[in-house]
């Protein structure tokens, strides 16, 4: 399968995408590291431009200082690992819980 990469002027704002992967095989969870690798995925997507999207929209879209993707997917494996809060707010439960992730 071919990997498909943004392009480099955009590759230089995702930093430590080496580190994401890292941190995804390192979660033994096999669902948090099944949503942090669709949450690393999205995010990738996001830095690939549309068909449908002008120049000047794309880079509207992008942030205008590096995204650290290790970060993001640590980030990503504290909130899915808080499974009972997950399982709690996907039944519509209450969304105060959340301030002490």
């Amino acid at each position: 399968m071919k990997t498909v990469r943004p392009s480099p002027a955009v590759e230089k704002l995702l930093i430590n995408r080496d580190g994401a992967e890292r941190v995804e095989q390192s979660i033994s969870d096999p669902f948090v590291r099944q949503m942090v690798r669709a949450g690393v995925g999205l995010a990738v997507m996001r830095f690939m431009q549309g068909e449908d999207q002008g120049d000047a929209a794309f880079a509207a879209s992008l942030p205008r200082e590096p995204f650290d993707m290790e970060f993001y997917a640590k980030l990503l494996s504290d909130l899915f690992a808080k499974r009972e809060r997950l399982e709690a707010a996907l039944r519509g439960g209450p969304f105060d819980e959340w301030d002490s992730v």
